[in-house]
Parts: structure tokens; sequence; C-alpha cells
């Protein structure tokens, strides 16, 4: 009787979505160094087999007509990027990521020559 009483969470109702996922989702640079290199693994679904492109902020990437894609891309960005979806006709956005650049800042440290301690 317990089980009527408690909500059926493996039978959510779910509305149709395209999900995207990117990997990895940092590219870490030197403060040199103007952009930054990194090779993309973007991957999506979607409900139903359709024709999709993908976009690099503003700029088409490529487009397919299928239900599921993993799609490698080797990317040269200087700020954080957003990867989006949209069907090829409408231009609306499906599904979003971002990939973020970040900046690391490497001090030069010296190695220490002896031991801090020492029995004699």
């Amino acid at each position: 009787m317990l089980f009527l009483l408690l909500p059926d969470l493996g039978h959510a109702k779910t509305t149709p979505a395209t999900l995207l996922t990117v990997t990895p989702k940092v590219c870490v640079v030197e403060r040199e160094q103007p952009n930054c290199e990194i090779n993309l693994e973007l991957h999506w679904v979607s409900p139903s087999s359709e024709s999709l492109c993908l976009f690099e902020n503003n700029n088409k990437i490529e487009c397919w007509q299928q239900s599921e894609i993993t799609f490698r891309y080797k990317a040269h960005i200087q700020v954080d990027t957003l990867y989006w979806l949209a069907h090829s006709d409408e231009g609306k956005k499906l599904a979003q990521t971002y990939v973020q650049v970040q900046t690391s800042d490497l001090k030069p440290t010296r190695r220490r020559l002896r031991s801090p301690w020492s029995f004699f």
C-alpha cells in the first residue's frame, strides 16, 4: 500500500529535448599564449532524427541529419565559448554548452638545495 502514496519517479513526464555535452569543459592556457588550442568531443542526442547544426558562438560549424552524433573538433578559442545546436532552417537554440578558458599563472619556483633539517 505504501507504493501508492509515493510519486512515481521512474516514469516522470519528460518533454522531448536535445542534450548537448562537450569534453573537456575547460581549456587552460599560459598567460603568454594568445589563444587556446583544444581537441573537443561534442556529443548530442535528439529525440528524433532531425536536421541539426552545430554553432561555435555565432559561426556555423557543420550540420547533420541524425538523432545521435559524437563529433570531434579542434577549436582555437581565446575566451569562454558557447557551443549550441539549432534546426538548420529555424536557428532557434535547442541545446547549449560552454567551454571555459582559464589562464594559469605559473610562477618560477626555486628548489631547495638542502634539507631544512639535519642531525648534525
